[in-house]
């Protein structure tokens, strides 16, 4: 069940980071620090779910295998 919400909490964070990139290339298409530090930070939650996925899918078949 927890591997279940783990994938959801991917799904929805990547869906989340889509939005914030659409929003910011719509409020303009200019080059600015604050919009790359948001497109950054949006990237960096999903690199964080994709990590927590894959530690908690290695303890899980970890544990099958045991």
């Amino acid at each position: 069940l927890i591997l279940i919400f783990l994938l959801l909490l991917l799904a929805t964070t990547e869906i989340l980071n889509s939005a914030i990139e659409v929003v910011v290339d719509r409020i303009s298409m200019e080059i600015h620090p604050q919009s790359k530090f948001a497109k950054d930070l949006g990237c960096a939650s999903v690199a964080m779910i994709v990590l927590m996925n894959i530690i908690a899918w290695i303890f899980a078949i970890a544990s099958i295998w045991h």
